[in-house]
Parts: C-alpha cells; structure tokens; sequence
C-alpha cells in the first residue's frame, strides 16, 4: 500500500482536497500479460514515481494515467469485494458509527447525523445484503458445489461505535482519537472473549444457531464505554440480543 493510497483514504469529502496518484489493480507489484497468460513482476517507473509494467524494450505497458482519488465514503466505505474475491470467509468490520437506530430526526441536526450516517453506511449495506444471497444458495446448494473452498459460508462480525453526534468525527477533535483508541482495545478484548464463548453463549441461550452461521455484534458506546453484545444468523439476518454476559469472564 503506497503513501498516496493511505492519504486518499484519509481524504475526506469537504474536509480534504483528492489526493491525485496512478492507480493500481489489486495485486500491486504483479503485471499480467493477456497474450501469453503468464505473471510477471513489476519494476518502478523513476521518472513517474510510481510501478508499471514494461516491455522488453523498456516501454510502459498498462498506460497509466494520473487520477483524482477521494476515501471512499460515497461508493465503498470500506468495499468487501476484494476479500471476497480472496476468498475470504470471515471478515471483522469495524464501523465508527452504528447503522440502527430507532428515533426519528426532526431537528436539522439530526436530519444531517441520520443522512451522513446513511451516505457513509449505504454501499456497505448492499454489499452485506450480497453476502446474504451467496450464504443462502449455499444453504441450499453447497453439497453440489464441485470447489469445496467456496462452499463455506461467509460471515461478517462487527465492532460498532455509536456516537451521539456522528458528525463530531475524530479528524475535528485530536482528543477524540485518544478515546476512540482505548474504547477500540476494549471492543477488541470484548469481542475476543465473545468469539471464544460463542457456541456456550449459544447453547446456553438455546438459540437456533451453529457455530458456523454465526456473525457476532459488538456495539459500544463512545460516550459511556457500555458494550452490547449481539448474535446474528448470516443467512437470514436474524439477531440474538445477549443480556447474560458472565460466560465472557
């Protein structure tokens, strides 16, 4: 991951300017030639500063152009595609905001927290619900699935910081990046034991889980510190409210 892909990831829509870089596929030091089907490295292009694939006389290959890059916040934020395309069957996602809430906003503050919490969960969103149909033709199909690899369901588990003024972000206050810090090291250790104690948890609340179609949900509170723990099915999205936290000690 280069230094220009970190700062357009930090670029913020009405905070920061995009950060303008060449950009890159998913494997970055990795070129591939259609004609031939073979993989090869890539060398550093010095007079563009940035890697490019090249041809044997020395040629730039893939035609690179400088772009404009902003965090993903409107499309993808963060995209789950590219895990899943490495086939990757257990994802943690760790949301700075918390995507349910039951009041109604009525006062042009709260209509603008509701909305930024809605632009910047939305693509998310969609792509869980995604995740949701793969783990469900799995349910159905997965013993005729001749890759056994890609047979497995594919869960998602959550840490979730909720705060009252979601607008009030990190970037606008240094102290609060202190908090989010400590408040991320104990949801961390919280859902660490809850992982642990997932199938107790489920035996002993008798729920219509296995341990395999398990998503766990963390939601802590950043004015309080308070933890919620919740249990979720990844195919039909049920959800287990957990009140008896002892077997986490």
């Amino acid at each position: 991951i280069s230094v220009e892909s970190i700062l357009a990831c930090a670029s913020v829509p009405n905070v920061f300017p995009a950060k303008k870089f060449y950009s890159f596929p998913l494997f970055e030091t990795l070129g591939y030639d259609p004609q031939t089907g073979l993989l090869f490295y890539k060398k550093k292009h010095f007079s563009k500063g940035h890697w490019g694939t090249f041809t044997e006389k020395g040629e730039e290959a893939d035609k690179k152009t400088e772009s404009a890059y902003w965090d993903g916040y409107f499309l993808s934020n963060p995209s789950l595609e590219p895990l899943l395309r490495l086939n990757c069957v257990e994802i943690l996602l760790v949301r700075l905001a918390s995507v349910e809430d039951d009041t109604v906003p009525y006062y042009e503050e709260e209509i603008n927290d509701r909305k930024e919490v809605l632009i910047q969960n939305i693509a998310t969103q969609n792509e869980l619900q995604s995740i949701r149909i793969l783990n469900e033709r799995i349910e159905a199909f997965g013993e005729y699935i001749p890759d056994k690899a890609y047979a497995h369901y594919i869960r998602v588990h959550e840490i979730r910081f909720n705060k009252k003024h979601i607008l009030d972000q990190v970037i606008n206050n240094p102290q609060n990046s202190e908090e989010y810090i400590h408040l991320g090291r104990m949801a961390g250790d919280f859902f660490r034991k809850a992982y642990q104690a997932k199938s107790k948890i489920i035996e002993a609340g008798g729920f219509n889980l296995s341990p395999e179609q398990t998503e766990i949900v963390v939601d802590c509170t950043f004015e309080t510190g308070a933890m919620e723990l919740t249990l979720r099915d990844c195919i039909n999205d049920n959800q287990y409210v957990i009140r008896d936290l002892s077997l986490l000690k």
